[in-house]
């Protein structure tokens, strides 16, 4: 039941929506800036590769003409001559009829497969990159040229390297980006709680304006509010003096109404005042009824006149409730029944006599208000 009753929080929801837009905005910025770093880390990989190919080219152009040159001497890169060290290159000769393999010493006596067709060429060097298996099971990022030495014949140079080494660069960025994006969510979050605590202040002088006016310490709400709020404020203040001008007017009205009534039924009265007989009694006892009627709502208007707002909250005094907890233990105890229900029945009444005995005192002219009595522990 206090589930179902609890009303919805308009700074929750906003504190909610907010920090679930920057979940989602940080996650796809994250997701983004991981595949542009990727995509990086794999062209500079791709660089370094293609470097190595230049100089195998150029090596292998080189030996045409002089037998002593060594095919990838030149290279300096000391982890193509270790064996199974996740480096190679490779060097086939397509020609018709021709199956010429020269390796690097770190691929033994294996053999590194061509690309696959998922390998697109790239431009007139006929270049491309791609992943594919070393005869060890790795992974391997490589690049693969196909060149035509004229008579010499057609060759596919193939350069490989660990892709663990990509997988790292970007595991490691990956990480040092979650952590930002973390404290970036944090900061959103606090700021996105800052932002609704400070944007429903308006609304929270609004909340105390209308207590105040119910309590009678100001008539009206008072202050500067934002352009949002102001109309609304202008609104209630207008609803405010119409309901006051409705009551003053309904006020007046009885007012004279009962003014109105009060010098007829005095003539009456008087007129029946000088006969003796049945009817002339009776029209004098309904005549003094109808005037006490007159001059109880006479005695409400005056009293209403001087109030400054129809309710008003008044906390109880020392003796107030002095009076309550003297009178609740013995009227409690002379009470039949159900101890509760007489418990609060004898509360009520303590309450009310001594309400109306302190207001009876204070406004000699209200005559019999009707009192609303809270209570709180």
């Amino acid at each position: 039941m206090a589930a179902a009753s609890r009303a919805p929080s308009l700074a929750r929801r906003l504190f909610i929506l907010a920090l679930a837009f920057a979940v989602v905005l940080l996650t796809l910025t994250g997701l983004v800036l991981n595949a542009v770093n990727r995509a990086s880390v794999e062209r500079g990989f791709d660089r370094r590769l293609g470097v190595y190919v230049k100089l195998l080219i150029a090596d292998l152009a080189g030996a045409v003409d002089d037998s002593q040159i060594v095919v990838g001497a030149n290279l300096g890169e000391p982890l193509f001559e270790l064996p199974q060290s996740g480096w190679y290159w490779q060097i086939i000769r397509t020609d018709a009829g021709r199956n010429e393999v020269r390796a690097s010493r770190s691929l033994f006596d294996g053999r590194l497969p061509n690309l696959g067709p998922e390998a697109v060429a790239d431009g007139p060097t006929r270049s491309r990159e791609g992943y594919l298996d070393a005869p060890n099971g790795a992974r391997l990022r490589a690049v693969e040229r196909t060149i035509e030495l004229g008579e010499d014949g057609s060759f596919s140079i193939l350069v490989a390297g660990p892709a663990d080494d990509i997988a790292l660069a970007v595991r490691e960025f990956s990480f040092t980006l979650i952590g930002a994006l973390l404290l970036l969510a944090v900061g959103m979050g606090v700021a996105a709680l800052l932002q609704v605590r400070v944007g429903l202040k308006p609304l929270q002088r609004l909340v105390g304006g209308l207590t105040a006016i119910r309590a009678g310490e100001q008539e009206h709400l008072e202050g500067d509010f934002p352009v949002e709020i102001a109309p609304l404020a202008r609104e209630v203040n207008a609803l405010i003096d119409s309901n006051r001008e409705i009551v003053e007017r309904s006020r007046t009205h009885v007012g004279n109404l009962a003014h109105a009534l009060k010098t007829p039924l005095s003539v009456i009265q008087n007129e029946a005042a000088g006969r003796d007989d049945p009817l002339a009694a009776k029209v004098v006892e309904q005549a003094k009824v109808m005037r006490d009627q007159v001059n109880h709502h006479l005695d409400r208007a005056r009293a209403a006149a001087r109030a400054r707002v129809a309710t008003t909250t008044v906390p109880a005094d020392g003796d107030l409730r002095r009076a309550v907890r003297g009178a609740f233990p013995r009227r409690a105890q002379r009470s039949g029944g159900n101890g509760r229900q007489s418990r609060r029945q004898c509360l009520q009444m303590g309450l009310r006599q001594r309400c109306r005995h302190r207001l009876a005192r204070a406004e000699p002219d209200l005559g019999r208000p009707r009192i609303l009595l809270h209570c709180r522990r």
